[in-house]
């Protein structure tokens, strides 16, 4: 509490206390509503989350509790570990597009937001290295930001300082780039990025790993970021049938990707599938209108020049280095 004074009254107004730890200690030892009563009394616009905020249940011994974003899809479900609070936290994961908000505490519902947390580097730091670090593809920023925005939802971007506390100047000026093509203005409305329309949609592949439900093709477009369709073979297709007269201007793809962990906290990824088609499926035959033989990174963004219609909408991968996966597969309408 003494730290907490110090911080809200010797630097400005502070705009957010996120607290971490979760799985040091059980929930009751925190005191939550001691620290959340000084926060607010001292600024009371910070808004004041924990790490891992939703459990099964109130009863809390610390530890990891496994209520992954995913799964926060029906109100009144699950419980708060903590309260009060401001927001969900459950870092780095995010949120399904069918986020829901209401949770229990004390046996009474409470609407909670959920908050996401991504790096500005490829690698998943914190804090900047001796050698520079990679950012995102700005086209994998812009589609965050529409997916952890979207429902109500908010995002935090985390930018570190190198080793002299200052922010490199590639990483601010992604950060600008990215706040420039998104349009961000104080008091207009977020961007929403349109439409997404596989969500729900009939899907299926021609290859599916160990046939497991797990792994099932719909899992590539169910809306869940930790949900994935894996392939046991290395050239698979993945369809999703569309409805009646859809159009669609856009298709961005999250491929599951195989991860090295570098020792601190930090992790290279490294994409799967080596070459691939996108085809529609129209007048009773598949037509490729995307071809490419690049990794496609965290996230693939596909912009095409005008509005196609579709019955179906195929991924069609053409070369691998092992079994394909992809978390997400999404057919977009832009101006929607």
């Amino acid at each position: 509490c003494g730290q907490l004074t110090e911080l809200m009254t010797n630097y400005g107004e502070i705009c957010e206390l996120w607290l971490d730890g979760a799985w040091d200690k059980p929930a009751a030892e925190w005191n939550i509503p001691r620290l959340y009563d000084l926060v607010k009394n001292i600024n009371p616009n910070c808004a004041v989350g924990v790490n891992g905020t939703i459990g099964t249940s109130e009863e809390d011994q610390g530890g990891f509790v496994e209520v992954l974003p995913d799964r926060m899809t029906e109100d009144n479900i699950f419980h708060m570990r903590y309260f009060p609070g401001d927001f969900r936290l459950w870092d780095p994961k995010i949120a399904s597009r069918n986020d829901k908000k209401q949770y229990l505490y004390g046996g009474n519902s409470y609407y909670l937001p959920f908050e996401h947390t991504i790096c500005l580097s490829k690698e998943w730091a914190w804090f900047q290295k001796r050698d520079i670090k990679y950012v995102r593809d700005l086209d994998e920023l812009e589609e965050l930001f529409y997916w952890t925005t979207c429902n109500g939802n908010s995002l935090v971007v985390n930018i570190a300082p190198d080793y002299h506390g200052r922010i490199r100047e590639h990483e601010a000026q992604t950060a600008i780039a990215l706040c420039k093509r998104l349009g961000i203005r104080r008091g207009k409305p977020l961007p929403s990025g349109g439409r997404y329309l596989q969500v729900g949609c009939p899907t299926e592949a021609t290859s599916c790993w160990d046939s497991s439900d797990e792994f099932a093709p719909d899992k590539a477009s169910d809306g869940g970021l930790q949900t994935r369709w894996a392939s046991a073979d290395l050239t698979p297709q993945l369809v999703v049938t569309l409805a009646p007269h859809t159009e669609f201007d856009k298709i961005t793809i999250f491929e599951y990707c195989d991860v090295e962990r570098l020792g601190d906290f930090s992790n290279r990824r490294t994409n799967r599938i080596q070459a691939y088609t996108i085809d529609r499926f129209v007048d009773g035959r598949w037509e490729t209108i995307f071809a490419d033989d690049t990794p496609m990174g965290d996230c693939k963004t596909i912009r095409f020049p005008y509005f196609y219609s579709a019955e179906k909408v195929r991924l069609n991968v053409r070369s691998a280095t092992a079994p394909p996966s992809i978390y997400e597969f999404n057919v977009i309408n832009t101006s929607l």
